[in-house]
């Protein structure tokens, strides 16, 4: 539940300003950060 409450909240901010880029670099630095 807590995880879903925080997708909602980071997904908000990209809800009115559409990614226009299929190439997501902030996710691909954050799984490199976590290998």
């Amino acid at each position: 539940m807590l995880g879903a409450i925080i997708g909602d909240i980071v997904g908000s901010v990209y809800e009115w300003n559409n990614i226009k880029t299929k190439y997501l670099s902030f996710i691909l630095e954050r799984l490199l950060f976590y290998r």
